[in-house]
């Protein structure tokens, strides 16, 4: 197998990041942050409501202030600026919680409550450009025989159907958790659960799903709380729970001062992840589960990682599984005090070489974060300033990660690339070593997928250690590219760069 060894390195007319690994992206709004037109008039991290597109264009779904407060949907392009011909209100749904996420064809799926009783769910479909798709539903509007009670959020799953999830207000004996299949048409799926719904209570418990997933094999994962204890539910892909998973295809693991799951990722061993917040006096945990659900005593303190060293009331509010094995975790404040982003390695340890001992802080006393999306090296975050008027603005924030994560779309037959951490400036050195001579193309391509650049074309190149100076094009505006890698004209790897 060849090997290719390749690093990003900046000339001497550009800053050399090597020693960080995260920062604010500066070409996103005003230095990494977007003010929006909406309101976050909840703020709990239940639900998600911002999605990062592979553009690296960011939607976000809040409430907007007219005679009233409306649900509405903005996108902001990869410069932070508003797509004021996207914006999308829906008067039809309550202010409170909502959900989001993208289709893979570039649709949007939007979730909340009906504003006025009984609290039925919704669910629109919106085309790429925010209008919505007709062909869901009647208008793009397909209504759930649900009273929502808190949480109702959307994805897509391997099949090109629909699931909504979330939790039910059931009068007079408290909450339950569902989750409803939809058909493309927005239909229902009625081969899932009991008529295109799966719904469960336990005695004496309120239960809440705030996250979600699909495994591999079409079985969906849910966590949240049973009664302020961390809960979790698996389903086959029938809608029946799957007796295999924890004590009758759910399981239930309380903390000594309580806990709940917000945030919840899959690693390829199969092995589960979740974040949320438990013991000691309500900070971040993290903590992971074997496939069937019981505790991984080998990850951290016996299957669980506690941030005491973050103040109390805070939470992990999203997380996810890299592709290197190591995990990342966003963490904020329950009082709007400061957002963290914690890694950690795969067996649980705190990784001493992102930020300060594992844990990045972005100090801001008034941000209270709600949710976040990962795309590549990018982390989008969506929050609300805490104001005393009660008038909460939706803050987005884009973050840069170290690009030492791994690669888009990387392939199977040959190593990853690894590079430092970006930005770039107009020039850049390229380093890379090869074990025999070979033929190599490097290319740059805009985050459509359109060749904006051609720095090498089939140029040959002896066995040992190389290192070229490259050129942007003066026409390449700021923004997020693919460099491409070629060895023989077989694509070797595709590694995300960001030009200032």
């Amino acid at each position: 197998m060849k090997k290719v060894a390749l690093c990003l390195t900046l000339a001497i007319i550009s800053s050399f990041l090597s020693a960080q690994s995260v920062i604010l992206d500066s070409a996103f709004g005003v230095n990494g942050k977007v003010a929006t037109n909406m309101t976050d008039s909840y703020g709990n991290p239940y639900g998600n409501n911002v999605v990062l597109l592979p553009n690296g264009e960011v939607v976000a779904i809040g409430a907007v202030v007219e005679s009233t407060f409306l649900a509405a949907v903005e996108k902001f392009e990869n410069n932070g600026a508003l797509d004021s011909s996207f914006t999308q209100i829906f008067p039809q749904l309550s202010e409170y919680n909502y959900g989001l996420s993208a289709q893979l064809d570039g649709k949007l799926l939007v979730t909340g409550y009906e504003s006025s009783s009984p609290f039925h769910g919704s669910v629109f479909r919106l085309n790429a450009d925010g209008r919505k798709d007709t062909t869901f539903g009647t208008g793009g509007l397909s209504s759930l025989l649900v009273n929502i009670f808190d949480n109702i959020i959307p994805m897509e799953v391997s099949t090109g159907k629909i699931v909504v999830f979330g939790d039910e207000d059931i009068p007079g004996a408290g909450i339950r958790v569902f989750a409803a299949r939809l058909h493309l048409n927005g239909e229902a799926d009625t081969s899932f659960g009991e008529n295109g719904y799966f719904r469960f209570d336990l005695p004496n418990k309120y239960l809440l799903i705030t996250a979600g997933l699909e495994q591999p094999d079409g079985k969906l994962l849910f966590a949240g709380m049973a009664h302020w204890e961390l809960f979790m539910i698996r389903l086959n892909q029938d809608g029946t729970r799957d007796l295999s998973f924890g004590t009758d295809g759910y399981l239930i693991d309380p903390m000594p001062s309580g806990g709940e799951a917000y945030g919840l990722a899959l690693q390829p061993d199969g092995k589960m992840v979740v974040c949320g917040y438990g013991d000691p006096s309500y900070q971040p945990i993290v903590a992971r589960y074997h496939p069937n659900g019981s505790l991984d005593t080998s990850f951290g303190d016996q299957g669980i990682v506690y941030y005491t060293d973050i103040p109390e009331d805070t939470e992990g509010i999203g997380i996810e599984v890299l592709p290197n094995g190591k995990t990342i975790v966003g963490i904020s404040s329950f009082y709007g005090k400061n957002f963290y982003i914690a890694q950690l390695l795969p067996n649980g340890a705190r990784d001493t070489t992102f930020g300060e001992n594992g844990v990045f802080e972005y100090a801001n006393s008034d941000f209270r974060a709600r949710a976040m999306s990962l795309r590549a090296n990018m982390l989008a975050v969506s929050g609300r300033e805490e104001s005393s008027s009660g008038i909460h603005k939706i803050l987005l924030l884009r973050f840069l990660l170290d690009l030492n994560v791994g690669t888009i779309n990387p392939a199977t037959a040959e190593p990853s690339l690894w590079v430092y951490p970006n930005p770039i400036a107009e020039r850049f050195n390229l380093k890379f070593g090869l074990t025999q001579k070979e033929q190599v193309s490097i290319r740059l391509f805009d985050m459509n997928g359109k060749e904006v650049q051609s720095f090498v074309q089939t140029q040959s190149f002896e066995a040992g250690e190389h290192e070229i100076n490259l050129f942007c094009a003066d026409h390449l505006s700021t923004g997020n590219y693919v460099l491409t890698v070629q060895i023989d004209g077989k694509k070797v790897s595709n590694i995300q760069i960001m030009k200032k």
